[in-house]
């Protein structure tokens, strides 16, 4: 049997002009995995209302919408939630694309108390609040610094040997890490790598 190009195309719906709320869940209930792409909601003039009551009510009651929305030939399911002072949305993956027989089973029965107290030492000492503008894109900074070198006329290049990775004793690196933090008034920014492949970048949308 085959199935003509044509008619699989006929089979993507169109971009839908509204989004359809089928249910409200609580967030904190969604696990982070199934978040594909995050989008910010605005409204249009006319629909201004109908969005602030939303959100209020949203807000009021801790709860985030479900919602089906056709974008770009597919179908997607939305988690609609409450950002500071408005409302955001999230594509989401579908269970069968969430691969999670390939989740790492890990085994805690060989960890000692004193190790343990160890590791939340360190959590405690390197807990804060979130703040992405701390994160940088240290790739993106060398590119532009090699580019504007070239454009200068410095043909500068520093390559970094690699070295194999050394088998390191749990205990002695958690109290370097706690003796690092100890030493300096706040801890070191990592880079943030973006999840599933994605670029990182926030996309905007407007939704009825």
């Amino acid at each position: 049997m085959v199935v003509d190009e044509q008619e699989v195309r006929n089979l993507a719906p169109p971009t839908s002009t509204e989004m359809q709320i089928v249910e409200f869940v609580r967030f904190d209930e969604i696990d982070p995995v199934y978040l594909e792409t995050s989008y910010y909601l605005a409204p249009e003039e006319s629909g201004e209302k109908a969005y602030s009551l939303l959100y209020d009510a949203m807000r009021e009651t801790g709860y985030a919408a479900i919602g089906h929305l056709a974008m770009h030939r597919r179908d997607h399911v939305v988690i609609v939630r409450t950002g500071k002072s408005g409302l955001l949305a999230h594509t989401m993956y579908y269970p069968e694309e969430v691969r999670s027989i390939q989740e790492f089973r890990t085994d805690t029965s060989s960890i000692a108390p004193k190790e343990l107290e160890l590791a939340k030492s360190l959590i405690q000492a390197l807990a804060t609040s979130f703040d992405p503008s701390k994160f940088k894109n240290s790739f993106q900074e060398r590119l532009r610094e090699l580019i504007e070198s070239r454009v200068a006329d410095r043909q500068t290049t520093t390559v970094a040997s690699q070295q194999p990775a050394k088998v390191v004793d749990i205990m002695e690196a958690l109290r370097r890490s706690l003796a690092q933090v100890a030493a300096s008034p706040e801890p070191a920014a990592a880079v943030k790598k973006p999840a599933r492949g994605e670029s990182g970048s926030r996309k905007a949308r407007r939704v009825n």
